[in-house]
């Protein structure tokens, strides 16, 4: 118990959702559906509503169960960590249990040896013994002879001899038989030592498989921890994800009610700004209008200079003198024109005005969107006022398409009125090369719409697979911020691209207004070079057929810039569904903050829960060390009890050879008793007789009763003599009873003592359970230790996510940061633009 370490075992978390906090939710459920019942424009909202309840009470009920879940699984690793204490004690008993019957073999073999060696060396001393006795008989059968052949005087000498030598043959006899009794001795001390033995390696094997099925069931304890630490993980998973998802139910229905008067706000200020955007397009338009009529004045006043022009190439042969006044009412029609160009200049001026003013009301209805896209799945009703805000712009940008496909009619017919005025072939190469550069744009923007495709497929699969991959959360939050992360860089590029070929419009746009600059500048050369023209009428026919064949490549020019229009216009449908592909990754990247949120507050619970476990099994370690010393105390009283019963049990032999001696000698009890009885009679008649003549003595009734006679009666002398002789006796005998009955007693006494202290000792089945209780104690404390390691290997993980979720964290607010700073620029641009 010692050896384990002191780690706080993970406990199961606590429901993070409290009953009065579910309650209070039920009631304001109950109360917004009553409130929700009377309207049908919230059914939408209703239902959706009803759906996040719903999901709510099943994870609150999920929640339930896997607390409960997680308090028996806390249970049962408590009782197997027991078990594992009980089997490390156990294991350890057994280790030197072996050890010890190690010794003792090793004992009883030495044992073994060393009587085997001794037998073969009394066996060897037998041998000369025998040897010696034979020729001892052989020297005695020779004497003998001897001394049959020799006098009589010789006989006596060989008789000591002999004598001497039977003594030696007695002793050497005596030496043998002790011998022998020393071999047989040693005989059954090795036939012991052999049972021993014998018992010793049956305990061995037996101590071998006990180790051997302790093994295969703390492995199987082990792998029965594991599965519950997998399923305790899996249900910690599963809790928190409720949890999340409950805080982010109840987060989303708190901020859907304070972004409701947020948003009502918003959209009343979206719809004065959209109702003066409306104001000022109406008043774009009459301007457009008014510059129409005059272009049409001026287009007319133009066919009228052009005939004047025909009438005067007729006449410029004749009148070469009036060329000077010809060409100063030139130079008041280039005035003229000059005046009409400005005033187009300040009419497309005032176009872009309305361009930047409606690009300014697009990122304001972005803003409203994203501020909408949040709350799309709570507030039914912002959303229908949103819708009609997007319809209105819808109809604004409608009128701006109109108003864009007036100004390209009028352009388009300005055009095909100054067309007939282009003979120049640098020009028209001009115009090639613009048109090349265009088609050239227009390629590289269907690359890109094909890109932007791709990545919107990609996009979507990548939506499809964050549904499944919920689980790996951490992970696909940073694929998703790497991946919004690439599709903010592309909508910007494709933004950077939109704004690029819109300004290459306008780039077209101002070319086309510097072509009919050209054009009108020709116009004047023409008036100077009508003299010219007169003269090469049959070079004006080829110009004409040149003419025609520029014209129909200039309609053919003109196709392609509509179709590349067209293109432009499907691009930006495309960048829109790019813009809402991002709005709704936005809305992801907002609720996987939220989780984020939600995963903070849970860990903060989790690490308060986990302080007080700590606390709580720092107080339980202090109990086990308790009672660890209590346990060592009891193991020394135990082992003392144990000496004390190995001295009571000896105790109890020698009574039990008392009790045998005892009980052979209570046999005669009966006649002791019935002589014992006869004689306590005699003693009381006697004593009674003693009285008598002790009263007798002292009160004399004859003085002369003890007066010396002459005479002497020997019989009554010989008798009184004996009496007195078996008084001593009798006392003796009563006094030797006493004695024996004193004995007797003590040794009842001692008896019953014995009897009740046998009773209170334990008997085999206290020590099997002891012994069983060890083991449990040794396989609960590697339980324990396997444990402590696990939860250090989850205390690393916490720390590693942790470090995770503070890295994500930090990028989460760097993002913010980011777009705030783009919000700001912006906001900047947008207002400078408004300024300008």
């Amino acid at each position: 118990m010692a050896e384990i370490e002191k780690e706080p075992i993970d406990a199961p978390p606590q429901p993070t959702l409290e009953s009065w906090i579910f309650d209070s939710l039920e009631r304001d459920f109950q109360e917004v559906l009553t409130e929700l019942e009377g309207d049908r424009s919230f059914d939408r909202f209703r239902e959706e509503y009803e759906k996040i309840h719903r999901a709510l009470r099943k994870s609150h009920e999920s929640e339930k169960r896997l607390v409960k879940k997680c308090r028996e699984l806390n249970g049962e690793i408590q009782k197997n960590a027991k078990k594992v204490t009980s089997s490390l004690k156990l294991n350890e008993e057994d280790a030197k249990t072996i050890s010890k019957l190690k010794v003792e073999l090793d004992k009883a073999w030495q044992m073994v040896v060393e009587s085997q060696d001794k037998e073969a060396k009394a066996k060897e001393h037998i041998q000369a013994l025998k040897k010696q006795l034979a020729d001892l008989g052989d020297d005695v059968v020779d004497r003998g002879a001897a001394a049959s052949a020799r006098p009589n005087s010789e006989v006596l000498e060989p008789d000591e001899e002999k004598e001497k030598t039977m003594r030696q043959i007695e002793a050497l006899k005596g030496y043998i038989e002790t011998l022998k009794k020393e071999i047989d001795g040693l005989q059954e001390k090795t036939t012991l030592a052999k049972t021993r033995v014998s018992e010793l390696e049956y305990e061995l094997g037996s101590t071998k498989e006990l180790l051997a099925s302790k093994t295969s069931e703390y492995e199987r304890e082990l792998k029965k921890k594991e599965r519950i630490a997998k399923q305790l993980k899996t249900h910690i998973a599963e809790l928190t994800f409720k949890d999340n998802e409950i805080k982010n139910q109840i987060s989303l229905y708190d901020s859907s009610r304070l972004q409701g008067v947020h948003l009502s706000d918003a959209l009343k200020e979206a719809k004065v700004v959209a109702e003066k955007a409306t104001k000022d397009l109406q008043l774009l338009n009459l301007r457009m209008e008014k510059l129409n009529a005059e272009m049409e004045e001026q287009i007319s006043a133009n066919t009228q200079l052009l005939a004047d022009n025909s009438q005067k190439q007729v006449e410029l042969k004749l009148k070469e003198e009036d060329i000077e006044n010809l060409k100063e009412e030139l130079v008041s029609v280039n005035k003229l024109q000059d005046v009409a160009l400005n005033k187009i200049k300040s009419m497309e001026y005032a176009h872009e005005d309305l361009d930047n003013k409606l690009r300014s009301l697009v990122d304001q209805k972005n803003k409203i969107e994203r501020d909408l896209d949040n709350q799309t799945k709570v507030v039914e009703q912002q959303k229908r006022r949103i819708e009609e805000i997007v319809r209105e712009k819808d109809i604004i940008k409608k009128l701006k398409t109109q108003a864009d496909e007036e100004t390209i009619k009028q352009m388009s017919l300005v055009k095909v009125e100054h067309i007939a005025l282009k003979n120049i072939e640098c020009e028209l190469n001009l115009y090639k090369t613009a048109s090349i550069k265009q088609n050239a744009n227009i390629k590289a923007l269907e690359d890109q719409k094909q890109k932007a495709q791709e990545l919107i497929q990609d996009r979507e699969s990548q939506i499809l697979d964050f549904h499944k991959k919920i689980e790996e959360l951490n992970i696909s939050l940073k694929q998703q911020q790497n991946n919004n992360e690439a599709i903010r860089s592309e909508r910007n590029i494709y933004s950077k691209n939109l704004v690029s070929a819109q300004d290459e419009i306008k780039e077209m746009k101002r070319k086309f207004k510097v072509m009919n600059h050209l054009v009108e500048q020709l116009k004047e050369g023409l008036n100077s070079k009508d003299a010219a023209i007169i003269k090469e009428r049959f070079e004006l026919l080829k110009v004409e057929k040149e003419r025609e064949v520029l014209k129909r490549e200039i309609s053919k020019v003109m196709i392609r810039a509509q179709a590349a229009e067209a293109s432009i216009v499907e691009q930006l449908s495309e960048i829109r569904q790019l813009n809402q592909t991002l709005t709704q990754n936005q809305s992801n990247i907002i609720s996987i903050q939220k989780d984020l949120e939600a995963y903070k507050n849970d860990r903060d619970t989790l690490g308060i829960q986990l302080v007080k476990k700590n606390q709580e099994i720092k107080l339980i370690y202090e109990k086990m060390k308790i009672q660890t010393l209590t346990l060592s105390k009891g193991q020394a009283q135990y082992k003392d009890r144990v000496q004390e019963i190995q001295i009571l049990k000896i105790k109890i032999t020698n009574l039990k050879r008392d009790q045998i001696i005892f009980s052979r000698s209570v046999k005669n009890m009966s006649v002791l008793k019935k002589n014992i009885f006869n004689l306590s009679k005699e003693l009381n008649a006697e004593k009674t007789k003693v009285r008598a003549l002790s009263e007798e003595l002292e009160n004399p009734l004859n003085v002369h009763r003890w007066r010396k006679l002459e005479g002497s009666d020997p019989q009554a002398y010989e008798m009184i003599m004996k009496i007195q002789t078996l008084q001593k006796r009798l006392i003796l005998k009563s006094e030797e009873v006493v004695e024996k009955d004193l004995l007797i007693q003590d040794k009842e006494k001692l008896y019953a003592e014995l009897c009740g202290v046998l009773a209170k000792q334990p008997g085999p089945e206290i020590f099997d359970q002891i012994v069983s209780y060890a083991r449990s104690l040794n396989q609960k404390s590697q339980q324990i230790k396997a444990m402590a390691s696990e939860l250090n290997m989850f205390q690393v993980h916490i720390a590693k996510y942790k470090l995770e979720v503070e890295r994500s964290h930090n990028e989460i607010d760097s993002l913010k940061k980011q777009l705030h700073t783009s919000k700001q620029q912006r906001e900047s641009t947008n207002n400078i633009k408004d300024k300008r």
